[in-house]
Formats: structure tokens, sequence, C-alpha cells
């Protein structure tokens, strides 16, 4: 999880929070990335299971206060709670009167001791433990990252979640989805038109219920809910008996019946293997045959073939590098894609080359088209291919084997 901050009232509020499990870019810019810094949900930590006064997510106790990361939270934040309260836009009210000998970390946003319940607000380096007011703590229990519930309210960070039941409350997809029996939501928003009662998690940001598809709010009209198929966390791909999806897009051309995920951004079909979320084709590639060898370095690259020659995947920039050995060395190749004005995907607009040899590799040369003869070479392709050296060479030593 990463978060993009702007300075506001003198303090340091990020803009947007990023995670791999779903979208990008989470729809409540400022209220979700004020609480970056906030760690994966940990079970809950008695205070008397710590005879060191450790009590669990960052907290200490010391005689009759409570402290977080040295400063105890009743004066902690205390001097700009209200300017504070101003950035994120509700009256907070510092915790106060906290009863040590009951206190429990329910995680590392929630807490609660005999009397209240408390949700820290985090900065950088610094904090903000407020009460939540209306909370019952014999009764409260935490659903999720930022997500709770009592037996009158669901909560989300500090605020009442206005309609939501607790009875029914359930995550569908941890940190990103929830429900109840009246509504789904992705984080604070409201899917419209979801179907609770079949309303599930497919993969990625793919969703469906017994008519629809989603990715994370957005519908997909042309999805068939009944066959549609994600292929984990980690990439937006899917498809249905009609269509290959990227995220929201339907790939054009790639075929739906026989599509096949390699490895990562790497895919293909019956006819063609691609990469990348517009399905870029690897030129001279052989579908029928091409699979993933061995993963390359401690990194993500990754060496591939098919019965004429071997392919280096490079995930930074989601591209395929080709590998043809001849005589006593290996030709390392790719083609550019460039745009041009009215086409609508890029096209090959150069091939950039090197060779390899005995663990040393040649200046790459780039040879641009006949239509971009005119234009500005894309020097930079050579660069990104010296980068590579070290995954072309252990590639060149794989295919040795």
């Amino acid at each position: 999880m990463h978060t993009t901050l702007q300075k506001r009232a003198g303090l340091l509020l990020p803009l947007f929070v990023s995670c791999s499990s779903g979208i990008a870019t989470c729809p409540f810019a400022m209220a979700a990335a004020l609480i970056a810094y906030s760690q994966v949900l940990l079970p809950v930590t008695v205070a008397d299971d710590f005879k060191d006064g450790n009590v669990g997510h960052g907290y200490h106790r010391k005689a009759d206060h409570i402290f977080f990361k040295g400063d105890r939270i009743d004066q902690a934040g205390r001097h700009d709670v209200d300017r504070f309260a101003e950035a994120v836009g509700h009256p907070l009210t510092l915790c106060k009167n906290v009863d040590a000998a009951t206190f429990i970390a329910l995680s590392e946003e929630y807490s609660k001791d005999k009397n209240k319940v408390y949700y820290k607000w985090v900065s950088p380096g610094r904090f903000w433990v407020v009460e939540l007011g209306d909370a019952d703590p014999a009764t409260f229990a935490v659903l999720d990252f930022n997500l709770a519930k009592d037996r009158k309210r669901v909560w989300q960070w500090d605020r009442v979640v206005d309609g939501a039941d607790p009875a029914t409350a359930e995550v569908v997809n941890r940190h990103w989805t929830w429900k109840d029996r009246n509504r789904v939501y992705y984080q604070s928003t409201v899917i419209a038109g979801a179907d609770p009662a079949t309303f599930k998690h497919l993969g990625q940001a793919f969703y469906r219920d017994a008519k629809r598809v989603w990715w994370g709010t957005d519908p997909l009209p042309d999805a068939d809910p009944h066959s549609f198929q994600a292929f984990g966390d980690d990439v937006p791909y899917a498809r249905d008996r009609n269509y290959v999806w990227s995220g929201t897009s339907v790939l054009d051309g790639v075929e739906a019946k026989s599509f096949e995920l390699v490895h990562d951004h790497v895919y293909k079909d019956a006819n063609r293997v691609y990469v990348g979320t517009t399905a870029t084709e690897v030129l001279r590639a052989d579908a029928a045959s091409f699979v993933k060898v061995v993963r390359l370095g401690a990194g993500p690259h990754v060496l591939l073939k098919d019965r004429s020659r071997h392919y280096v995947y490079a995930p930074s920039y989601l591209e395929v590098y080709a590998l043809e050995p001849k005589d006593d060395m290996v030709i390392v190749w790719k083609p550019v894609w460039l745009s041009r004005a009215g086409a609508r995907k890029p096209v090959q607009g150069a091939t950039v080359s090197a060779q390899l040899r005995d663990g040393e590799l040649s200046e790459p040369e780039l040879v641009l088209e006949p239509a971009f003869k005119d234009e500005s070479p894309p020097t930079w392709e050579k660069d990104k291919l010296k980068g590579l050296k070290p995954i072309f060479v252990e590639a060149q030593e794989q295919m040795a084997k």
C-alpha cells in the first residue's frame, strides 16, 4: 500500500491510496489515505496477556496510562486536534479518562476499554486517538481494515455508516468490499444495483451477482455473470463465454474460448501470444507450444519458450524480448511499438536488438521501419535492453541446460 501526499493546514494529507488487491486508486481519497500507514489487522490482544505492559499493536500500559510508541494517547495531538479535525472534515474528541486496566487494542485502528471505544488517526510522525462517542464497548468488534460494528451501528473509520445493518454486515473482499442485507459497499461507496444476497468476489476487482458483473463499482454491461471467470488477484484479466476482459475493457481480437493466462501479463489464445493490458502481440510466437520455463533472478522476470525460440518477459515494461541462438551467440530483439495519428493501436515502428556472446552484450541497435524513418528514433529502447543484461545472461545459461 502506498500514499500520495498534499499539504493542508500545516499537515501532510494523503490524496489517494493504492493496493494490489483491488483497483489502484481508492475513491474516498483524503480520509482513507490519512491512515495509509496503518498495518494489516492482527488478532485481538488482551492486555493481561503481556506481563511487560505491551497490549499489542504498538500500545503499552504503564501505571494508570496507555502509551502508543512512547506517547500517552490522551495527550498526544492535544495541541493540534482541532486543526486536524478541520482537515478531516468533522469534529474530533481526543480520548480522555482512558481506563488502562481494561484497555484492549482491537486492531491498529480500533481500541476500547470498559467505558469507551477509540479510533486512531495517523499522519506522518503523529497520531490522534479519538473517542467514538456512541459506540458500545461491550459489543464493539472489528470487521476489517477501518471497518467495525457494535450492536446498533456499522463504523467506517470513526464515522457511523448511515443505514448499514450491523447484524448482517460482512466482508466480501478484505480491505475493499463489504455488504449487509440491503447494500454492497466498495469501501464507502454503495455499488448501485448490486444484489447483496448473490454478490461475490471473483478476483482482482471483479465481482458479480446473479445478474451483473462489476469491475470495482463499474458495471460491465456486456459481461455474462454465469460464465465469467477471473484469474486471481494479481492481474486484471478475465473471460466469459464471449469476451476476454482487461479491467473494464474488452480485448478485441483475443478469443475467449481458448484464452489461457501463461504468466502475469503474458497470455495467449489458439492463434497468438499477447502481453500487456491492451493485448500487444508477441511477434513470431507459436501459441500452441508457448509455455513458461523458469523464473529469472530474484525478481519477477521469466523465461518462456515455444518450439522455435526462447523469450524473456520484462514486467517493468510489460514487454517480451525474443532470444534466438545463432552460431556462438544469442540474438536478443524486440519490436518497438509506436503510436500513429488515427491508428487504433500502436504499430511496429522499429526493432531493437543486441548480440549476447559469452556473457557480454553488444551495443544495442535500433532500426526504424520505413514509415517512421523521418521521425525521431526512440533511443531509450536501447537503454532498456542494456539494463536487462543480467537477465539475458541468466536466460542464456538456462537455454544451454
